[in-house]
């Protein structure tokens, strides 16, 4: 029967023996063999062991764990052979390796793919969103680009039809692009009207303004010269800047507009130009007056010098003063009404408003208007290329055509620029009118120290021979080199 009982188990020497014996004193035995063995370490890829990445992407490691039976966990001894090349597209394969303390390997395997999975991107060249309508489309150009072959803009194809164009691409993975470039027809060109005779006139006062007439052409409409309208008028009595605007638009509503200018001056009575002779002096002060100009005039009257005034608005309270310098024998010219370039050099009109402004306060404190001035900044100005380019040249040659004269400087006192003393100021305009038979003085009634150098400058020029003079119309001018 069942003898389990009975067996005799006996452990040694890397063994187990079994022996049992029945009652008729009849033994068995039977023997197992211990064989001990560690088990291979096992190592877990996160992420799993294929991964397909875009290429031209960084390959970041996913992770993984190693665990051994016996040692437990090995991932810090994993050893990481393999990099994928995310540049160029193909399969890598990375190998993770850690051996335990019973030098048994544990191995996995990841591969990765590197593919060009994004499609190419097609770009459209517009430089206008319509097109002329009975004329065929001509192609304003396009490119296609791929993030991995580059340009492909030789690949593509293009279907036209009448209302639009299809463009399509593929790259070397496969993906292909499409893009569709709507072609809408209709005129967006506006007309363009041309004037006959010049953009800017000059007209004496009391001369009747007359037309020099007009035409306006469409590029679909043709000849639209009698949809155009006129607007402004001049008034040939009176002077000042008079705008006449001239408008049309074309069957679709594209308008066009464009400005004639118009100035209608007084002509000047021109005294032939008289040489003064040598050894001439005509002071002559800016952006006055203010609060020193009555000091100026006080030192001008003790030595019986009179003075030339380019006059401004800048301190309204002391307008009084332009009145009293004409009072006073001096001469009085404009110089600019709000003195402020980014305005007065903006545009022509915009100079001969604050120039007509400022004559009105001239004629309205000396009971008449003047025919001289300074530029700001003198003739050689840049500043004002900022703000307009060539206007200088344009403002001299409307001066000319006026009448009008305009007078720079041939020695400066630099009273504003470096110098801030009255015995400095004094020295460099005694030093500077030695080298001229006739000069022309560029000071500022503004500075407090360029007037009390004038004592030293007239004291040392009646010493040495010098005449003092206010411009008159025979005046000769003074023009430095016009730069813009």
């Amino acid at each position: 029967g069942d003898l389990t009982e009975k067996v005799v188990r006996k452990e040694a020497d890397g063994k187990v023996v079994y022996t049992v014996s029945d009652s008729s004193g009849n033994a068995t035995e039977a023997v197992r063999e211990i064989v001990y063995s560690d088990l291979v370490p096992v190592i877990t890829l996160a992420g799993g062991e294929e991964i397909t990445l875009e290429v031209h992407t960084p390959y970041e490691e996913p992770g993984f764990t190693a665990e051994d039976e016996e040692d437990g966990d090995l991932t810090p001894a994993v050893s990481v052979s393999g990099t994928p090349d995310t540049a160029v597209i193909g399969d890598y394969m990375i190998t993770y390796t850690v051996t335990d303390s019973q030098s048994q390997t544990g191995e996995a395997k990841r591969t990765v793919h590197v593919r060009d999975m994004t499609p190419p991107e097609i770009q459209l060249v517009v430089n206008s969103p319509y097109t002329r309508p009975g004329t065929h489309y001509e192609e304003e150009g396009y490119g296609a680009f791929d993030n991995y072959d580059g340009d492909l803009t030789a690949s593509v194809e293009r279907e036209e039809h009448e209302d639009k164009i299809i463009y399509r691409v593929s790259d070397s993975s496969g993906n292909s692009a499409e893009t569709v470039r709507e072609i809408i027809y209709k005129d967006a060109v506006p007309p363009v009207i041309t004037l006959a005779g010049e953009m800017t006139c000059y007209l004496a006062v009391g001369t009747p303004y007359s037309e020099p007439g007009y035409s306006a052409v469409d590029d679909v409409d043709g000849d639209i010269t009698g949809r155009v309208t006129v607007e402004g008028s001049v008034n040939s009595d009176a002077e000042g800047v008079y705008n006449i605007t001239y408008s049309a638009a074309d069957t679709e509503g594209n308008a066009a507009s464009v400005t004639r200018q118009v100035y209608v001056f007084r002509p000047q009575q021109q005294a032939e130009t008289v040489n003064p002779g040598s050894k001439v002096v005509y002071l002559t002060f800016d952006d006055g007056p203010g609060p020193y100009t009555d000091r100026l005039l006080a030192i001008l009257d003790q030595y019986n010098v009179k003075a030339t005034f380019f006059v401004t608005n800048q301190m309204p309270d002391y307008q009084h003063l332009i009145g009293e310098e004409a009072r006073r024998g001096h001469t009085v010219a404009v110089h600019t009404f709000s003195h402020r370039y980014e305005i007065i050099y903006s545009s022509e009109e915009a100079y001969w408003n604050d120039f007509n402004a400022m004559n009105d306060i001239i004629a309205a404190q000396t009971g008449q208007r003047s025919d001289l001035f300074r530029f700001p900044g003198g003739l050689s100005n840049t500043v004002s290329q900022k703000y307009c380019p060539g206007i200088i040249t344009r403002l001299a040659a409307s001066a000319d055509a006026m009448g009008l004269r305009y007078c720079d400087w041939n020695v400066s006192s630099l009273d504003a620029g470096g110098l801030t003393s009255a015995p400095e100021v004094a020295q460099q305009v005694i030093n500077s009118i030695q080298g001229h038979d006739v000069s022309i003085v560029l000071q500022h009634d503004i500075w407090s120290y360029s007037v009390e150098a004038v004592p030293e400058i007239i004291t040392w020029g009646l010493a040495n021979g010098y005449t003092f003079l206010p411009m008159s119309a025979s005046t000769p001018m003074v023009h430095q080199t016009i730069l813009n």
